[in-house]
Parts: C-alpha cells; sequence; structure tokens
C-alpha cells in the first residue's frame, strides 16, 4: 500500500511504480509503471478503473533486414528484438 495524497492510500498492481499524478476529476488518480501501463483509480473506493497499455517505440522498428549481408545471427536476432525485421 502506497501513500498517494494525505489520508488516502491506494493498492498498486505495477511491478514498479514510475509517477503517479490526479486527474482533472479529483475522485482519480493516474499511475505509470515500468509494466508499459497506465492505471486509473477510483481515490473514493480504491478501485482499479482502467488499465490502458503502453507500447514503446523500438529503436530499429521499420529496418527492413532482407538481403542485408555481413552480420552474423547473433547480431540479426539483436536487431530484430530492436523492431527490425527481415522479409524473405
Amino acid at each position: 500500500m502506497k501513500s498517494v495524497l494525505p489520508g488516502v492510500v491506494v493498492r498498486f498492481s505495477h511491478l514498479q511504480i514510475l509517477a503517479i499524478d490526479t486527474l482533472h476529476d479529483p475522485d482519480l488518480l493516474v499511475s505509470c509503471g515500468v509494466d508499459g501501463s497506465l492505471r486509473v483509480w477510483e481515490l473514493h473506493d480504491r478501485t482499479l478503473v482502467q488499465v490502458y497499455a503502453i507500447e514503446f517505440s523500438k529503436p530499429y522498428q521499420g529496418m527492413n533486414l532482407t538481403d542485408v549481408q555481413g552480420l552474423n545471427s547473433s547480431q540479426l536476432a539483436t536487431l530484430k528484438q530492436l523492431g527490425a525485421q527481415a522479409t524473405y
């Protein structure tokens, strides 16, 4: 449990929280975690209202590895994990 506002305690389900803030509605709180999600909380009854997934762009997203030469399989695998694609 974490106290976020005086007199208010909310149970967070993020692995690690990066930031919290209130919305224009003082009864709602938003938390952002390293799990890549935004969570909206109802402060009055301490319930989770909504979860939004955050998609982070990868540094090589959209890079085409087709016909690339001079890279070993480990280097190609790393580039693919970073968003590159091979279309054969």
